[in-house]
C-alpha cells in the first residue's frame, strides 16, 4: 500500500465529507478519564472513558490489546476495539477481537511513534511523502494495514473508519477504501479540542450503509433457506457440509435493468488484498432459475478504457467465443465507488501513486469450474491450456480483446476435466480501440508475465505475443510444481524462474532473469524436462521454448557469434537474426503456438494417471503447498499496479485427489488464517 495514503486532510473537511452532521447537537465536554482507573492501562482507561460517555452509547470499546480474534490467530490485536453493543439483558463480556462484529479499531502509538508526516500546504507537497520512512513506521503502518484487511475480509463492507491515536493527546482518523485511504493532520483530541467526541458522535447517527456497510448483502430468510439449501448440498461442492449462514446477494443486470437475488454461503475463493479489486467468488443458488451458479464480486477499475466485464462476455459471445463460461447477468452494485481518488490532488495532499478508482460489481456466470492445477493428467493440463489458448486467440482475431492475464488463477477445468475454460476478462483491452489512454500501471500476474513485460515494465506495450508465452510459463509453472521431477533445487528454482524481482535504477520493480535463463536452457533444462516428464508433454514445452528463446536475443549472444573467425561470426549472427525474425513473425498470431500444442497433445505416450498431487519443493524462499492449502491468491501475484488482486471460479470439489480446492472466504461462523497460514 505505498504511496496509496493520501494526507494530511484538515480534520474538519474529513468530517464534513465523510460523516454527515448528526441530526441533533453533540453532548457538551469532552472524553473523561476516571480517577479509580490510573492503574488501568491507557486502552483500558480509553474504553471506559468511551463507554462511560454519551458520545457514541451504541458501540462497546473494549480493551483488545492481548486478546486477538477467534478467526485471526495471530498478531491482528488492535489496542481497542469498538462494537456494537450486545443489547441481550444478559450479554456475554468482551474481551476478546471480535471480526465479523468490529465497526472502528483504535490503535495507540508513542509520542514519536506517528505513522505520517505533516507538511506545510503548498506546491512542494506534491513531491513529499506523506508516509513516515522509518522501519518502526513501516511496521505500525502494516498493523493497522492487516487490522483493517482484517475486518474487510470479515464482513460485507466498502469501506472503513479507524483510528491512530498518538501519545496521550494526539490523533489521526482514517478512512479505507478499495483504492487506498484518507488520514488526517494530526491533531489535539482532549482538552477543548472536540473533534474526536465529534467523530463518535456522528459515526454513532450514521446508517449501515454511511458506515460503510454493503447493505445489498443480508441474511436470508428462513424460507430461501429451506429452498436453496438442498440444492446447494446436492451440488457436491462442500463434501464437509455447506457452511452457515447463508446469505442474499442483489445482483442488478445492466443489460436489463432486472434485479437478481442468489442465496450463497462463505465465498470459496477470495483475494486477501485489501487494495484493488478484492475479488471473491460464490457458488450460490439462483432463486430465479433454481440451479448453481458462479458469482463474482469485484471492484472493478472504474477508468475510461476499462470495459466492464459483463460486456466483454456479450461481445464475446456475440463472437462465438468458445471456452468461456456463459454470462448471466452483470452490473454495478449502486453507486458504491472509492474515494480516496478524489483526493489526491487536494492543495494539502503529498506525494502518491498508483491511487486507482474502483467501483463495485458482480457478475454471475452458469459454469462452476475447478482450478488447472487440479488436473487428473498430465495431457488434461495440456489440453485445458490448449482450450484457453484457442479461446484467447479467437477473442483477439474476432472479437478484438486482448484478454492480458493469461495465469493459473484464470484458466480452470470443466468438473469433468473434458474442456479448459479462460475466464477473468476484467482486465483486457479492445485492441480496435486506437483512441483508449494508454494507462500508467501494468496489468497481469506476475509468475506469468512475459520475460520482456518484466524487464521493461514502463514502456513495454502489452502484445498478443506476451500472452502466448504466458500460456507457457501456466504450463511450465504447474508442471513443476504438480509433478514429480528430477530437478533436486526445485524450490529454488522456481522462487528463482518465476517469483524473484528486484529494483531497478529508475525504481520500478523489474524481473524476467530467471525467465530467460530458462528460456536460453541453462534453468530446468530440456534434458532433465525429459526426464521427469511423460515424452509429449516434455516435447510441448521444449518446442515452446525454442519458439520464445530468440525473442530475446541480443547482439553478440547467440550461439556462435563469438567465433575468431569473422566470416564464422558474421554468419552464426545472420542466422541468429533471421531466427529471431522468425519467431517474432511466428508470434503475431496464435496459431503456431496452437500448432505445438495440437501436434504433440495427437501423439502417443500420454499416462492416464499422472494427475496433480504435493511435490517436495526442497529448500525454497516460498512456502511449498497443495492447491488445498493455498490461499486465493498464491497461485500469483498481481503486479503491483494491477492492485494484486487474484481472481479464481472453482469449485470446491475439483478432483478426485482432493476435494477442497480453495479456502473458503470467511463467514461469522468460518475461522481465518492466519498470516503465516495465508503466506
Amino acid at each position: 500500500m505505498k504511496g496509496v495514503f493520501v494526507g494530511p486532510m484538515p480534520v474538519k473537511q474529513f468530517l464534513k465529507d465523510f460523516l454527515p452532521a448528526a441530526p441533533r447537537p453533540r453532548p457538551r465536554g469532552n472524553l473523561k478519564f476516571r480517577s479509580k482507573l490510573t492503574q488501568k492501562t491507557f486502552e483500558q482507561q480509553f474504553a471506559c472513558a468511551v463507554n462511560d460517555s454519551l458520545f457514541c452509547p451504541s458501540l462497546e470499546f473494549v480493551d483488545t490489546k492481548h486478546k486477538g480474534g477467534r478467526n485471526f490467530r495471530s498478531i491482528r490485536k488492535p489496542d481497542i476495539s469498538a462494537c456494537l453493543r450486545d443489547l441481550d439483558p444478559a450479554p456475554q463480556a468482551r474481551d476478546r477481537v471480535d471480526w465479523p462484529e468490529m465497526e472502528i479499531h483504535l490503535e495507540v502509538k508513542p509520542e514519536d511513534g506517528d505513522l505520517f508526516v505533516d507538511h506545510f500546504e503548498g506546491s512542494e507537497n506534491r513531491s513529499l511523502s506523506f508516509e513516515h520512512s522509518a522501519g518502526p513506521a513501516d511496521k505500525a503502518r502494516g498493523q493497522i494495514i492487516s487490522y483493517t484487511q482484517a475486518q474487510h475480509s470479515s464482513q460485507f463492507r466498502c469501506f472503513t473508519f479507524s483510528v491512530c491515536l498518538i501519545g496521550t493527546d494526539m490523533a489521526r482518523l482514517i478512512r479505507w477504501d478499495r483504492t487506498g485511504a484518507v488520514v488526517t493532520e494530526r491533531f489535539h483530541w482532549r482538552g477543548r479540542s472536540t473533534a474526536l467526541v465529534e467523530f463518535l458522535w456522528r459515526y454513532e447517527h450514521l446508517s449501515a450503509e454511511e458506515r460503510g456497510h454493503d447493505t445489498t448483502v443480508t441474511e436470508a430468510s428462513e424460507d430461501e433457506v429451506d429452498e436453496a439449501l438442498p440444492v446447494l448440498e446436492e451440488s457436491g461442492h462442500w463434501p464437509d457440509g455447506v457452511p452457515l449462514p447463508l446469505h442474499k446477494i442483489l445482483v442488478h443486470d445492466d443489460e436489463t435493468g432486472h434485479d437478481h437475488e442468489f442465496i450463497a454461503p462463505s465465498a470459496v475463493s477470495a483475494s486477501m488484498a485489501l487494495t484493488g479489486r478484492a475479488s471473491a467468488g460464490y457458488i450460490a443458488y439462483d432463486l430465479e432459475k433454481k440451479v448453481c451458479v458462479y458469482v463474482k464480486d469485484t471492484w472493478r477499475i472504474d477508468m475510461d478504457g476499462m470495459e466492464k466485464e459483463g460486456s466483454i462476455y456479450h461481445r464475446l459471445h456475440k463472437h462465438d467465443v468458445p471456452h468461456i463460461p456463459h454470462l448471466v447477468c452483470s452490473g454495478d452494485v449502486g453507486d458504491q465507488k472509492t474515494r480516496t481518488q478524489d483526493y489526491v490532488n487536494a492543495a494539502w495532499a503529498c506525494w502518491t501513486r498508483g491511487v486507482i478508482p474502483h467501483r463495485h460489481y458482480r457478475l454471475v456466470l452458469d459454469t462452476i469450474g475447478r482450478a488447472i492445477e487440479t488436473f487428473d493428467s498430465t495431457r488434461q493440463l495440456c489440453k485445458g491450456l490448449c482450450d484457453a489458448l484457442e479461446a484467447h486467440w479467437i477473442a483477439f482475431s474476432k472479437a478484438k480483446v486482448l484478454h492480458r492475464d493469461i495465469s493459473t488463477g484464470n484458466v480452470l477445468l470443466t468438473e469433468d476435466g473434458s474442456e479448459g475454460l479462460l475466464i477473468d476478462w476484467d482486465l483486457c483491452k479492445i485492441i480496435e480501440d486506437e483512441q483508449a489512454p494508454r494507462q500508467e500501471w501494468r496489468t497481469g500476474t506476475w509468475q506469468f508475465l512475459s520475460a520482456a513485460l518484466l524487464m521493461d515494465p514502463k514502456d513495454k506495450r502489452h502484445e498478443l505475443s506476451d500472452d502466448l508465452e504466458s500460456g507457457m510459463w501456466v504450463l511450465t509453472y504447474n508442471l513443476l510444481k504438480f509433478r514429480p521431477s528430477v530437478f533436486e533445487a526445485l524450490g529454488e528454482d522456481l522462487f528463482n524462474v518465476f517469483d524473484m524481482a528486484r529494483k531497478a535504477s529508475n525504481g520500478l520493480t523489474v524481473g524476467g532473469r530467471g525467465k530467460r535463463a530458462f528460456l536460453k536452457n541453462s534453468c530446468f533444462e530440456a534434458v532433465h524436462m525429459r526426464k521427469s516428464y511423460p515424452r509429449p508433454c516434455a516435447g510441448l514445452v521444449n518446442e515452446l521454448r525454442k519458439l520464445f528463446n530468440p525473442l530475446y536475443y541480443r547482439e553478440g549472444e547467440a550461439e556462435g557469434v563469438d567465433e575468431p573467425d569473422e566470416e564464422l561470426a558474421a554468419a552464426a549472427a545472420a542466422a541468429a537474426a533471421k531466427e529471431k525474425a522468425d519467431s517474432h513473425a511466428a508470434v503475431q498470431t496464435s496459431l503456431e503456438v496452437l500448432r505445438i500444442f495440437r501436434t504433440w497433445l495427437a501423439e502417443d505416450g500420454w499416462p492416464e494417471d499422472d494427475g496433480s498431487e504435493e511435490v517436495d519443493l526442497g529448500p525454497t524462499k516460498i512456502e511449498p503447498s497443495t492447491p488445498a492449502q493455498r490461499a486465493p491468491t498464491t497461485s500469483g501475484k498481481r503486479t503491483r499496479d494491477a492492485m494484486e488482486g487474484e481472481d479464481r471460479h472453482v469449485s470446491t470439489a475439483s478432483s478426485k485427489k482432493r476435494k477442497s480446492a480453495v479456502p473458503q472466504l470467511p463467514s461469522k461462523s468460518t475461522p481465518l488464517p492466519s498470516l503465516s497460514e495465508q503466506q
